[in-house]
């Protein structure tokens, strides 16, 4: 009797300490739980679930140590006392809980309701062994469909940034290559070079001929005279206002050089017009570049803008129905001569600085610049 009382009192001062810390944890747990719920509840969905996903993974061994210390046996068995008198076959059978075990009983079931919101899957009670239901699966899809929907939604947002980027870095390094037209500029190089015109000087470092990436064509300081124009639109040479008028005419409506140029191969062209613009004829270009077939927009005037590689492409095509083109076809042949004439001539001149040997010699002027018609524009 004495070894039972003792273990007896062993077991109530067990008892007196669990009850004594489970005050403490229930104490604890509401401000965990206030403070969890401001951590996680954020305006964004797919950040409040991965916290809570976290926060469940790094918390649910703590909340697990929490259950096993407020709680005792459920079941405790009592030793009869009979000696020699009391019955073999008899059984002993277990007491009804008492009050103690009835409200551990209960905050554990608590307990398991307070650890469900930091899981995502819910808890299932170990003594109930149930499948979830349709609704629970249903619940379980659509959540995880709108999951899927905001990361959809994310990406796409980071790839538009991206391309955007992207452009606006692929345009201040066109512009930086390719400086706008300006009429000082323009004076400047007239007096630097009165005896020709030059619009602006491309370097050439492309050896590749694909769709994407064609032979960037050298241009040089004399490669656009501005005398071809004045041939190409049928003014007289002579004619000082007339130069002035073309000056202007350009400056105007030319586009800068950085929306022309392209390195992508010309695939596909289709023209519209005449776009008449006072006295000088004026037609509009939209063609496909690159194995994207990107579209682009441009007009007879920004022709000196573009690459001459692009000139050749264009005259290539549109000779094949020369008839129906025949206008822009012919501004295309001069100045696509005028270019190679041009460009022989620079050769002469590298001939003779370097005293070698010239194996070409280039003619004065082409002679289909007295063949254009003046006045004769374009129509579809």
């Amino acid at each position: 009797m004495k070894m039972l009382e003792m273990k007896l009192q062993y077991a109530h001062q067990q008892v007196d300490d669990l009850i004594a810390e489970k005050a403490v944890t229930r104490s604890c747990i509401p401000d965990v739980s206030g403070l969890l719920s401001d951590i996680i509840e954020t305006r964004d969905p797919m950040i409040s679930i991965t916290v809570k996903k976290h926060l469940a993974d790094k918390l649910r061994p703590v909340f697990a140590m929490l259950h096993c210390l407020e709680g005792v046996s459920q079941i405790m068995f009592i030793p009869k006392q009979g000696g020699e008198r009391s019955s073999k076959n008899q059984t002993n059978a277990p007491p009804p809980p008492s009050k103690l075990q009835l409200t551990l009983l209960s905050s554990n079931k608590n307990q398991r309701r307070k650890k469900n919101f930091l899981t995502e899957e819910p808890i299932i009670d170990d003594s109930e062994d149930k499948e979830p239901n349709e609704s629970e699966l249903k619940r379980r899809k659509a959540r995880e469909a709108e999951i899927d929907d905001h990361a959809r939604i994310v990406r796409e947002v980071e790839e538009k940034e991206k391309a955007d980027k992207e452009a606006q870095a692929t345009l201040k390094s066109k512009m930086l290559l390719f400086p706008k037209l300006a009429l000082k500029r323009m004076q400047k190089n007239v007096v630097d070079m009165p005896s020709q015109y030059w619009l602006d000087l491309i370097a050439s470092f492309e050896i590749q001929t694909t769709k994407d990436s064609q032979l960037d064509l050298p241009i040089t300081p004399k490669a656009f005279r501005f005398l071809a124009f004045i041939k190409i639109v049928n003014v007289p040479f002579s004619d000082n206002t007339a130069d002035q008028m073309l000056f202007a005419f350009y400056l105007k409506h030319i586009k800068p050089q950085y929306e022309t140029w392209s390195a992508r191969k010309i695939m596909y062209v289709k023209i519209t017009g005449p776009i008449e613009i006072k006295s000088f004829p004026n037609a509009r270009f939209n063609v496909a570049t690159g194995s994207a077939s990107q579209a682009c927009e441009f007009t007879l005037i920004d022709l000196p803008c573009l690459n001459p590689h692009g000139w050749m492409m264009i005259y290539n095509i549109l000779v094949r129905n020369k008839e129906k083109y025949e206008s822009v076809v012919s501004h295309l042949q001069l100045l696509i001569k005028s270019y190679i004439q041009e460009v022989g001539s620079m050769d002469v001149e590298n001939t003779i600085v370097l005293r070698k040997q010239l194996r070409a010699v280039p003619k004065k002027a082409p002679k289909d610049f007295e063949k254009l018609k003046p006045g004769k524009n374009f129509k579809e």
